[in-house]
């Protein structure tokens, strides 16, 4: 079963990056050069983002604007890029529910020794 998460509001989005790394509202400021107040009303959804100020807040958190607009789910993936993971996980996830969990384990091991496989031919 696939649980959607309801869409967060770009202010949300950029005041939850801003946590994440622990700046403050006047730390952003100081690293956008966007005042300390417009970036207030744009956390808090009472003043829309401009383009400009868009790609400026992608590349300052080095993530997409797709990840700021709510079109994708990851932050370094565009909405394509998105849909597609998020179908072939979809399509991985139907293939493990079908398994019971002895063969679940099993073909986890399986994964695991063939991505280890995997890395050692890299290093030849």
């Amino acid at each position: 079963m696939v649980m959607f998460m309801p869409k967060m509001s770009i202010g949300e989005i950029i005041k939850e990056l801003r946590g994440k790394k622990n700046w403050s509202l006047r730390e952003l400021e100081k690293r956008t050069g966007i005042n300390y107040s417009v970036l207030s009303r744009i956390e808090s959804g009472k003043r829309p983002v401009t383009d400009q100020e868009l790609n400026l807040f992608a590349d300052l958190f080095d993530i997409t604007t797709d990840y700021l607009l709510g079109r994708s789910t990851e932050p370094d993936l565009s909405a394509e890029e998105d849909k597609k993971v998020t179908e072939e996980t979809m399509r991985y996830m139907k293939i493990l529910e079908s398994l019971t969990d002895d063969e679940r384990k099993e073909f986890e091991l399986k994964i695991i020794e063939y991505a280890s496989f995997l890395r050692s031919q890299q290093k030849k």
